[in-house]
């Protein structure tokens, strides 16, 4: 909010401009000042968002594998305790989009929703596993998450799991669908309506009507048979 209220008071700045002549510049310094003010706290705010309890951290150590980055550069600066954070999130998503990952096209959606709600669950027994192991430091500076959980934060992962399970399955074997419909083989005339395009150009060629071209009949066509052999010959 800060940057966008920086923003208009750059806009009334302008407008201050203006004024300068009519009140001796007195619009102008106050916007010129509330501006500098608003883009201080835009600064601020950027570095609190990536500072180790910011909130874009905090969003990266949730994403599959990128956590475990964020999860060394804590360590780098020195905070083990969230380092040990973001590799216990970050293990648990990734085992959650593993299950995912590796559930076949051909299960479908309930198939996916399944992988998903189990990936879910099994991503969040890991990270109790590595939470059990922090020390009275690290409890104190990054608490226990997922040990602290109640029923209901079990079943929101569970059930944001299963919706991308179901979505990732639904998109997967909606794609492998569009492909084999891509490449199966034309279909061929069955043999009755062979039989009677047969008898019309037979009919035709008795009556001297004029081919369109010298090859004939192609082979198999999915156009109505009236019009597959109506069109090699010229108009009556």
């Amino acid at each position: 909010m800060a940057f966008f209220r920086g923003l208009g008071n750059a806009f009334g700045t302008v407008g201050g401009a203006l004024a300068a002549p009519f009140d001796g510049g007195k619009c102008l310094k106050d916007q010129a000042r509330k501006t500098k003010k608003e883009f201080k706290k835009v600064g601020g705010d950027i570095d609190d968002a990536f500072s180790k309890d910011g909130c874009v951290t905090q969003f990266v150590e949730h994403i599959p594998l990128a956590g475990y980055a964020a999860s060394a550069l804590h360590a780098a600066h020195g905070h083990d305790s969230h380092a040990k954070r973001a590799a216990a999130r970050c293990t648990k998503t990734t085992v959650a989009a593993g299950a995912v990952a590796v559930c076949p096209a051909s299960a479908g959606l309930a198939g996916g929703a399944f992988a998903g709600g189990a990936g879910a669950a099994a991503g969040k027994g890991v990270q109790c596993g590595i939470e059990a192991t922090y020390s009275e430091k690290d409890k104190r500076a990054v608490g226990q998450e997922a040990l602290n959980s109640k029923a209901g934060g079990w079943l929101l992962d569970i059930g944001l799991g299963a919706g991308a399970g179901a979505a990732s399955g639904a998109l997967r074997s909606t794609g492998q669908a569009s492909s084999a419909a891509r490449g199966a083989p034309a279909r061929a005339a069955p043999a009755s309506s062979r039989a009677a395009d047969a008898a019309l150009t037979k009919h035709l060629e008795k009556m001297g009507v004029p081919r369109k071209d010298a090859q004939g009949w192609m082979g198999p066509d999915t156009r109505p048979r009236s019009n597959a052999v109506s069109s090699r010959y010229a108009p009556y």
